[in-house]
């Protein structure tokens, strides 16, 4: 297998597939795809209207058009976006939303008010090219993956001073993931090796822009995923119990725990392609984004909250009366309200209670 085809493979792996196309239609969540192989799974739970008039499992799209993509900063409909991908929950109550195409980071606060973040140049005169995620740490650090030629991750200060690393691991990056106790992220990907061996990796990437401590997963501790992309980490998130949720191959979700301990959790689920994973502060309900739907695991129960269902066209509505093609979730703080970007080119929040 060549470079090329790894890098097609762990496209797919990390659904960098919407990127490759403006028009991701092709994403189908039918859930009698998603392969469950016992009965506690839930798609149709009942609703319960509260106070403020909206119900749970209600979708409404906050910034963006469905369908039309450009570049354009206003409120709701009136803004465009390229192609929205990651989404970040900021300290201050807004959304960061990289928007690669436009090489920006598009700032949307929850009432759909869209704006563009100006970046100064890197310490060696680098500008912002092709962002695709972004994490804010605990002190108001931003740290940015972006993919320019080569992998490279900013570290913005909150006085605005940037710096830049330019990646040299043979092998792909994913995404990013904050630490909820340091002012240090992780970044993971899929390594290539000496003879062409590919093994995951998880990262440390230090407010610096150092790497460190790269952790490479050992294959005696994932029996029986496919050899040809062994232990690819292409989405994670860490959970203030200091776990982290690591999802590998890209439909298998792991925990690594802090004393080193990789199991495989919720072994009757096989998702359809995972594009984000994200948990509420106690770390006893998972929200998976799968497919082009939003999932919820809360003992050892899946249940479907919404996704794709016809027509297809982005209209909002109430679960199964909703059409959603999520990619990228962020949790509110009052983790009440999931908002996710979704690849018709708009940024929507799924109410939760």
């Amino acid at each position: 297998m060549n470079r090329l085809k790894y890098a097609m493979l762990f496209c797919v792996l990390v659904s960098l597939n919407t990127a490759c196309k403006k028009n991701n239609g092709d994403l189908n969540d039918k859930a009698s795809r998603l392969n469950v192989q016992d009965s506690s799974i839930d798609f149709q739970p009942k609703l319960a209207v509260i106070n403020n008039g909206y119900q749970p499992r209600q979708v409404l799209t906050i910034a963006g058009k469905t369908g039309e993509y450009g570049y354009q900063d206003g409120k709701g409909t009136q803004a465009l976006f390229e192609n929205p991908w990651g989404i970040e929950m900021t300290q201050e109550g807004d959304l960061l939303v990289p928007d690669p195409l436009n090489n920006k980071i598009r700032k949307v606060t929850t009432d759909g008010v869209v704006t563009s973040l100006d970046f100064q140049n890197a310490a060696d005169g680098s500008t912002l090219k092709a962002p695709y995620f972004v994490k804010q740490g605990r002190n108001g650090t931003l740290a940015i993956k972006a993919l320019e030629n080569a992998a490279k991750f900013w570290i913005v200060q909150p006085n605005g001073q940037a710096a830049v690393t330019t990646v040299t691991r043979n092998g792909f990056y994913g995404s990013l993931a904050k630490d909820p106790y340091n002012d240090f992220f992780y970044t993971f990907g899929l390594n290539i090796g000496g003879n062409n061996a590919l093994t995951g990796f998880i990262e440390k990437l230090l407010p610096t822009g150092q790497l460190v401590e790269p952790y490479l997963i050992p294959a005696s501790a994932l029996p029986g995923e496919p050899q040809y992309s062994q232990g690819t980490v292409s989405s994670m998130y860490i959970g203030y119990n200091k776990v982290k949720y690591l999802v590998i191959n890209g439909n298998h979700i792991y925990k690594l725990t802090p004393s080193g301990e990789l199991t495989r959790l919720f072994t009757n689920f096989n998702f359809e392609p995972i594009s984000d994973i994200i948990a509420n502060k106690d770390s006893r309900t998972l929200y998976v984004a799968a497919g082009g739907s939003i999932y919820s695991i809360s003992n050892n129960k899946l249940m479907r909250l919404v996704g794709p269902n016809a027509p297809d066209d982005g209209h909002d509505g109430i679960g199964g009366g909703a059409n959603v093609r999520a990619f990228n979730l962020a949790l509110s703080k009052g983790e009440n309200i999931i908002y996710f970007t979704d690849v018709r080119h708009t940024v929507r929040e799924l109410i939760l209670k």
